[in-house]
């Protein structure tokens, strides 16, 4: 519930709502080489906690991570495997995901509310849906009417003193980039597309061009788009755990 600079380390969570829970941690714990099986939450990063994730390995829960409300931990050289949703990046979340092993998941990656995590040089095997983009997540609305004005409103309203409020980010892009991963056997599918195709394995605005919102007038605004190009042809050698 607030900074812990420590370990926690070589850790069995099963069977729990939450296994682990870090909240206005900053960039702390380090969260290194646990098992995570069979929580419906593996590891919750809420409310600027962004914590070095690495060498764990999340099995069979209904989410492995979920990052909330500018929750953005560093999630490296982790094993996904038989996941509902692998990794889950919502309200301002920009998590960075990078050589981690992505196996026989339903859902590898979950995005909105303006998240834009960096996911690079990972390993997608046998997921049913490579990554599903919100409702909310729209750069369109965000430049248009903007959330961080919202954010601030309601937070004076309750006499919040997070001073971290004020680092929330302000500029937004309309792309969620998934270049350089490799997506097993999915990959010459997305080799040979071409950049207007509609694939079943990732759901943006090409299967929901616009959405308007409740409380923003009868405007339509546009939702972002995934990109996967340039994909890798070839596994990344050392994704997945090291030790």
């Amino acid at each position: 519930m607030q900074q812990y600079p420590d370990l926690i380390r070589k850790n069995t969570f099963i069977d729990n709502q939450v296994g682990l829970y870090c909240y206005q941690t900053q960039n702390t714990p380090q969260v290194e080489e646990n098992l995570f099986r069979d929580n419906k939450y593996g590891l919750v990063n809420f409310s600027f906690s962004f914590p070095a994730v690495r060498n764990n390995r999340f099995i069979g829960n209904g989410t492995g991570v979920q990052n909330d409300q500018f929750g953005s931990a560093q999630i490296e050289h982790n094993l996904f495997q038989q996941n509902d949703t692998a990794v889950y990046n919502n309200r301002k979340s920009n998590p960075k995901i990078r050589y981690n092993s992505f196996t026989g998941n339903r859902q590898a990656l979950f995005v909105d509310y303006s998240s834009y995590p960096l996911v690079r040089q990972n390993n997608f095997e046998q997921t049913t849906e490579g990554a599903r983009i919100g409702i909310y997540q729209s750069a369109d609305w965000e430049k248009r009417s903007g959330s961080k004005r919202l954010v601030m409103k309601a937070a004076r309203a309750r006499g919040s003193k997070n001073t971290m409020l004020g680092k929330a980010p302000t500029e937004f892009v309309a792309v969620v980039d998934l270049a350089d991963n490799w997506w097993g056997e999915k990959t010459p599918l997305l080799y040979s597309a071409t950049p207007e195709q509609n694939l079943d394995f990732f759901y943006d605005r090409k299967d929901k061009p616009t959405v308007t919102y409740e409380g923003f007038g009868p405007d339509s605004y546009q939702l972002d788009e995934i990109r996967y190009l340039p994909l890798l042809m070839e596994p990344v050698e050392n994704a997945g755990p090291s030790r």
